[in-house]
């Protein structure tokens, strides 16, 4: 006799039929998610919960990954978007007046294709197949020159549940010297326990690394509205 399915955390639930309701994707046909269930919970109008623990959620990363993995240039393979733009590049917010949804910060400078190396989101380096799928708009750069040298990151970070539920971002730093000489390296930032280091800005601030400064409805009404993220990286780096 087939065990029942054990229950969901109502978080879970209420968030889980939200995400159904809003993404234009069907639920996926894949055994780890409890397909009845799950249409039942979208078929209620149930209210997003405001002010659930994170670790309540942290079964969402893995359901948003399998909600995701079936649709049209959302899978790991760096496929076409929903304006033909390629998912393994930097690309600008409007591809042919299409507007994309989304943006990925400041475009890799000349001096860095010059070189022949290459910005991407896809690789070795991501932290998990989210990363290119659910997570990809979260990939940004930046631009800047500091004391005669050039620099350019692309970090993987967004403030989202999704982010908020994972401890490691993947980086990558290029620098250009006075001399014209690049160096590159990258690793994974650390960005702490999901659940032990995200502590609300109303709270008094913990002097630790690493930690993420959330804002939580009792923050909001205090009048903070940004995140604040203290990450950990290798001593190297």
């Amino acid at each position: 006799m087939a065990q029942a399915h054990p229950p969901d955390p109502p978080a879970f639930r209420a968030a889980a039929a939200e995400l159904v309701r809003t993404s234009g994707h069907g639920i996926p046909q894949r055994r780890q998610v409890h397909r009845p269930g799950c249409r039942s919970w979208a078929s209620r109008r149930t209210p997003r919960p405001t002010r659930a623990r994170v670790g309540a959620l942290l079964p969402l990363l893995l359901f948003t990954t399998l909600l995701h993995a079936d649709a049209p240039g959302r899978g790991t393979g760096g496929a076409l978007g929903r304006c033909g733009e390629d998912q393994r590049r930097w690309h600008p917010p409007v591809v042919a007046d299409c507007p994309t949804g989304h943006e990925h910060g400041d475009p890799p400078p000349t001096w860095l294709a010059a070189s022949g190396d290459t910005v991407d989101f896809l690789g070795p380096f991501n932290t998990s197949p989210a990363v290119n799928g659910a997570k990809y708009a979260a990939m940004k750069g930046f631009a800047a020159r500091l004391h005669g040298v050039d620099l350019y990151v692309r970090h993987h970070a967004a403030s989202n549940v999704l982010d908020r539920a994972a401890r490691y971002h993947s980086y990558e730093v290029w620098a250009r010297d006075p001399a014209g000489g690049i160096a590159h390296w990258q690793g994974w930032a650390d960005a702490g326990d999901p659940v032990a280091d995200r502590v609300p800005q109303r709270l008094p601030h913990p002097e630790y690394r690493p930690l993420v400064r959330v804002v939580d409805r009792a923050s909001y009404e205090l009048g903070y509205r940004c995140e604040a993220w203290y990450f950990v990286t290798a001593p190297w780096s």
